[in-house]
């Protein structure tokens, strides 16, 4: 994880999401699920919860992440999700319902 400024508050993630949209390239499902991981973290999580403009991003990249019927990353996170209860609030991991 990144160590990020005192006065830094954007979402970690969302230059790389703005970026993916510019630059399409799938995400290896380890790397979606990893920055599941990464949003979730409790020193990360209330940058990452409320945010619009992540939400937006993700959403605009969407298919990148879970566009191929050949990958896992669905099955990956669906595991962690239901095995850890995540709550919905932490939509980056529930990016199959968005």
């Amino acid at each position: 994880m990144k160590n990020r400024p005192a006065n830094d508050t954007s979402p970690m993630y969302l230059d790389a999401f703005i970026y993916m949209k510019d630059h399409p390239s799938p995400l290896r499902d380890d790397e979606y699920l990893t920055m599941c991981m990464n949003m979730s973290d409790e020193d990360e999580l209330p940058y990452s919860i409320d945010s619009e403009e992540l939400k937006d991003a993700m959403i605009a990249v969407r298919d990148l992440i879970i566009g191929y019927p050949t990958r896992g990353v669905l099955n990956l996170i669906k595991q962690v999700r239901q095995a850890e209860n995540i709550p919905r609030s932490h939509f980056w991991w529930y990016i199959d319902e968005l």
